[in-house]
């Protein structure tokens, strides 16, 4: 009988501290949240947005930046699945498939994971924050005209991961001073000819009499992904 007392009086115990335990958590989970709201909102702009795009609003108001999200569309698997459902097809039928499977697959990670960000600057058009926004899926991302502190609270998204300036990047052309000027030293060959010795071979008897050379072009595509 004693046994069995000790027993319920464990049992009432853990219950109790089952039920304490299940609580508190749950008020700590609550400040937490309030703290990493906070924690969000002041460091994420150190975190997210990169310092050139801060140096553009040092002399103007609105400025055009670039948001980059974090998801990324698996266009590997779409085009492998695609491919295997389009085995019975042509060839060229295939990869129409897999093309329009990736298409698709780009365009649909950019609208769920852009969703809230395009609400947001909705938002701030009509309070005359943001001037204009556009949204591309080929990479998925936005390119934004507007104020610093939508910059800064783009960041707090956790569906953003990086705020870049759009910049221009410039090829340059690499220019040798003085440099010599390769001269052919046969009569109408060209420089680049001769120097992998095609007269030699020509001098052989080999100048590619016979020889059909042809080149096969499927043409234009208006739906090209390039």
């Amino acid at each position: 009988m004693k046994r069995r007392t000790q027993q319920k009086s464990f049992t009432i115990a853990a219950a109790s501290l089952m039920v304490f335990s299940l609580s508190t958590p749950t008020f700590a989970n609550g400040q937490g949240s309030i703290h990493d709201s906070l924690r969000s909102s002041t460091i994420y702009s150190d975190e997210k947005v990169n310092e050139r795009v801060l140096d553009l609003f040092e002399d103007k108001e609105k400025a055009t930046f670039l948001v980059k999200f974090a998801e990324k569309a698996d266009t590997l698997s779409v085009a492998e699945e695609a491919k295997a459902s389009a085995s019975s097809l042509s060839k060229h039928e295939s990869l129409n498939m897999q093309r329009s499977a990736v298409v698709s697959e780009l365009k649909e990670t950019a609208l769920t994971s852009q969703e809230d960000v395009n609400a947001f600057l909705e938002q701030g058009i009509d309070n005359g924050d943001v001037e204009e926004f556009t949204s591309y899926f080929i990479v998925n991302g936005m390119a934004v005209t507007a104020t610093k502190e939508i910059a800064e609270k783009l960041a707090t998204f956790d569906s953003v991961e990086k705020i870049l300036p759009n910049e221009e990047r410039t090829l340059y052309t690499t220019v040798t001073e003085d440099a010599e000027k390769i001269e052919s030293t046969i009569e109408n060959v060209e420089w680049n000819v001769e120097r992998v010795g095609a007269p030699e071979v020509w001098d052989m008897g080999i100048d590619g009499s016979g020889i059909v050379v042809a080149s096969i072009d499927t043409g234009h595509s208006g739906t090209t992904l390039a």
